[in-house]
């Protein structure tokens, strides 16, 4: 692709300056829905865990989601305040500048106007806004992973240490706010001692790095290469899936990159500073994680977890909340009562239990999740996904996705091949993503880091059929049997995608609206899930919650029960049923018997007729 031609550079600045406007009318639409206004499941988490950051209060476990992205929160909530609509604003003005440092690595691999061109495709993907409208960490995720990229890409000069300081100085206040308690009290237990090493050793380690560089110089061009490992360090502290980028990173290094007659010493030096600096963030994390518990956990203790509920027999490669009738795995887990890393492992176990017992199912599985994972549906997340969609739908703007992008980026990973170099780095960028669906299960905000290293190659590819520029007829007609393959394959809505939601999700969406005020629509969803799975214990739990506000408290304890019957660890029902007891005078004994005999496995109805009763017999007082 022609590289010669410059555009000016206040052109990079047009899809950002886009992209924010785009984004404000955006969120401007979402912020009145309840699923904006109320947060459930991982946001709900994320809030909280920030909460308790501004708060002081120790956290003396290991990181279970995300180390980074509740400092993230808690330095928004104390520079303006405690609100969670700041995160949407603050993740808008970082989509626009993620479109901007696209645009910049676009161009370092193809170009002026590729560049330009990949930073508008960016600008007009749906994904990208419905994730920075949500609380979750992909936003954060993709402006460490771009910024370590462009300063990878850069690796050859002198010119960029800008971006290191910029980056290391964003990432350590971020930190310091998740270290406040240790800096406050570092004497005041090991979760505060650990709060403090987790900041001290990841600034120091940053400075000892970074000042040599920035001040004498001696490590030369070797600077932009030490801050690409920090950045992407602490991209993995924002979400573990990135640690998989590590080894293409490594790979082109070690195999001369651009410059291909690189000597073989040169490569592991710039391998080894590479790994060093990577290193600092998770170094950090891990002397956090031991301090804080004593287990030796390297990011997060979510691993096990996830790799379960996309592998047992149950497992549909989709619906994270999917682990099998009546949940038994994860009620044993809670019965042994383990700790936070032999929970991972004890999940992981029963994974690798299920893989071995069962080859071919496993198998069958992984195929569908491959599937799955080039499909141009996005598949639903935690939030309420259609109505956002509807409201992105008002824009009298073109929406890009996946099925435009795939096909034409199988035609730029034909045109790379004959462009040897950092092209190799979005090839293998967008396939470790791809892994991390099949691996795990399936769900955009897995997909979709991975449509960053995407983008270049559709552009690529769409020039190269637009040119004929690589190759010729021979490579034009390979790349059009590609396109249109790609097209076929990703433009099938594999398995009635489009019309699957999750139960769960439609409890979540109950419980939106209930706290909205709307019982009649959130009675509604709750009993849509429980038509889609009789056994979901929270759809229940729902209803009874609308009962008991209405103040009829026998059918609430009844549907409370049902919740229990279901799950007989759901501690949500549990508490309201034990609240509602001991306000009635009644004991929480009989309560407690009835959970002992659900998790036998035993005949509870009559003590649940029991129980019911006396909630009638005390109503008709």
């Amino acid at each position: 692709m022609e590289k010669g031609r410059r555009l000016p550079a206040w052109a990079f600045a047009i899809p950002p300056a886009v992209a924010l406007c785009l984004f404000t009318v955006y969120f401007l639409q979402i912020r009145n829905e309840p699923f904006a206004r109320y947060l459930v499941a991982n946001p709900f988490v994320y809030d909280a865990e920030a909460k308790r950051i501004l708060a002081g209060e120790s956290y003396g476990m290991p990181f279970f989601m995300s180390a980074l992205y509740p400092g993230f929160i808690a330095l928004i909530y104390k520079l303006v305040r405690p609100d969670h609509l700041l995160v949407p604003v603050a993740q808008g003005v970082l989509l626009a500048l993620n479109t901007l440092l696209l645009g910049l690595a676009s161009r370092r691999l193809l170009g002026d106007t590729a560049g330009l061109v990949a930073s508008f495709v960016m600008t007009f993907y749906w994904s990208f806004y419905y994730f920075a409208g949500e609380m979750v960490p992909v936003t954060l995720l993709l402006t460490f992973i771009l910024l370590a990229l462009l300063l990878f890409l850069d690796r050859e000069q002198r010119r960029r240490q800008a971006y290191i300081l910029g980056g290391v100085v964003f990432a350590a206040v971020l930190f310091i706010m998740r270290g406040l308690p240790g800096l406050a009290n570092p004497a005041g237990g090991d979760a505060h001692l650990a709060s403090f090493l987790l900041a001290i050793v990841f600034t120091a380690g940053a400075a000892m790095l970074l000042v040599p560089v920035l001040a004498v110089g001696r490590l030369g061009n070797l600077a932009n290469l030490a801050g690409s490992g920090l950045l992407l360090g602490t991209a993995c502290l924002v979400w573990g899936a990135a640690a998989v980028l590590a080894v293409p990173f490594i790979l082109v290094l070690l195999t001369g990159g651009a410059a291909g007659a690189v000597r073989t010493g040169i490569r592991w030096r710039r391998a080894a500073v590479f790994i060093l600096a990577l290193g600092i963030p998770l170094a950090a994390g891990f002397l956090h994680n031991y301090v804080a518990s004593g287990e030796r956990v390297l990011l997060t203790t979510s691993t096990g977890v996830n790799l379960f509920i996309g592998n047992n027999p149950d497992s549909d490669g989709m619906d994270p909340f999917r682990l099998g009738e009546n949940d038994s795995v994860r009620q044993e887990a809670d019965r042994l009562r383990l700790t936070a890393s032999s929970r991972s492992r004890f999940y992981a176990g029963h994974a690798y239990e299920y893989i071995r017992e069962n080859p071919l199912d496993w198998l069958r599985l992984i195929g569908r999740k491959a599937l799955l994972s080039v499909s141009k549906v996005e598949i639903d997340n935690n939030a309420d996904i259609s109505e956002r969609r509807a409201a992105w739908r008002r824009f009298p703007v073109p929406v890009l996705h996946f099925g435009i992008l795939f096909p034409l980026a199988l035609a730029g990973i034909v045109a790379a091949f004959r462009r040897r170099g950092d092209l190799r780095l979005a090839v293998w960028g967008f396939l470790c993503f791809a892994a991390v669906c099949i691996v795990f299960f399936v769900c955009e905000r897995f997909r979709v880091p991975g449509v960053v290293f995407l983008i270049p190659l559709a552009v690529m590819g769409a020039f190269h059929l637009l040119r004929g520029l690589a190759g010729g007829v021979k490579g034009i007609a390979l790349a059009l049997l590609l396109v249109l393959l790609g097209a076929a394959v990703s433009n099938i809505d594999f398995l009635a995608i489009a019309d699957y939601e999750f139960p769960s999700i439609t409890v979540n969406k109950a419980l939106a609206e209930r706290l909205d005020g709307d019982f009649e629509k959130a009675r509604h969803l709750a009993h849509l899930a429980i038509s889609r799975e009789p056994g979901n214990a929270g759809a229940h739990f729902q209803l009874g919650a609308m009962e008991e506000a209405e103040g009829d408290e026998t059918a609430a304890m009844q549907y409370y029960l049902e919740s229990l019957e279901r799950d007989a660890y759901y501690v949500t029902s549990y508490r309201a049923a034990s609240r509602m007891l001991e306000r009635a005078g009644i004991s929480t004994s009989y309560l407690d018997r009835y959970i002992e005999m659900r998790i036998r496995k035993e005949d509870a109805g009559e003590l649940k007729r029991q129980i019911v009763g006396f909630m009638e017999a005390r109503a008709d007082e």
